[in-house]
């Protein structure tokens, strides 16, 4: 799946389509929201991260094909410079003194390459971020009415991870799967007046998302909820 996406990712980027490229981008360097496994075995057992890390490299290289490699400064990047200089002397006395591999230092380091969107992502568009805002709530609501699908109904739709736990009375309870970290960004989102939906429509969202992180029976979520809405 993760090579399929990566594939229709590529193509959407070279046709300019910066909100569907980056919407794939963030379903590999999440493992598909967060709901899946980062484990994939086609056509090589890898991870579905590694698959993002490609397609956001290619994205490096579109944008600065597209600004000539000319990128523009802020007041963060000499912190990030900083930080980054940081891990590279980090990587160098790892490798020298503590005899560290090379492959092994590529194996734990190489998602430090995200950081460098703070340069990359100045040049996304707005428009094509609120495109991405919304695709993201779409695939959300897909992937939470299938979480509560598979947890109710008991059908293996994607394979969705749930847990069973035993409690201090003997008995045994489904709790439902984890729930993306966008379930709870869009249900706060909801109570703002960004999106323009009737009334009558964020209400389902809500519960739809309420429902999900409830099911989940994570009290930390459920505070965080609780606290947010304060």
């Amino acid at each position: 799946m993760d090579i399929f996406i990566l594939f229709i990712s590529l193509f959407l980027l070279l046709k300019g389509k910066l909100s569907w490229a980056l919407l794939g981008l963030i379903l590999l360097t999440t493992s598909y929201l967060g709901v899946s496994s980062n484990l994939a075995v086609f056509p090589i057992e890898h991870n579905v991260s590694d698959t993002g890390l490609i397609l956001y490299l290619a994205l490096c290289s579109y944008i600065l094909f597209g600004t000539k490699g000319k990128l523009t400064s802020g007041r963060i990047d000499k912190y990030v410079i900083a930080f980054l200089f940081f891990l590279l002397v980090s990587l160098i006395v790892d490798i020298i003194v503590n005899k560290i591999s090379f492959i092994s230092i590529l194996k734990t380091s190489r998602h430090w390459i995200f950081l460098t969107c703070f340069w990359i992502f100045y040049y996304i568009p707005k428009e094509e971020i609120k495109r991405l805002i919304n695709y993201l709530l779409y695939a959300t609501i897909l992937i939470s009415i299938i979480s509560l699908i598979e947890f109710f109904f008991g059908l293996e739709i994607i394979g969705i991870r749930q847990t069973t736990e035993m409690t201090n009375f003997g008995l045994e309870i489904q709790r439902g799967s984890i729930p993306t970290t966008f379930s709870f960004f869009y249900l706060i989102l909801l109570f703002t007046n960004y999106f323009t939906y009737k009334r009558w429509a964020k209400t389902v969202l809500i519960f739809l998302f309420v429902t999900v992180i409830l099911v989940s029976m994570i009290r930390s979520l459920i505070l965080s909820v609780q606290l947010a809405y304060l």
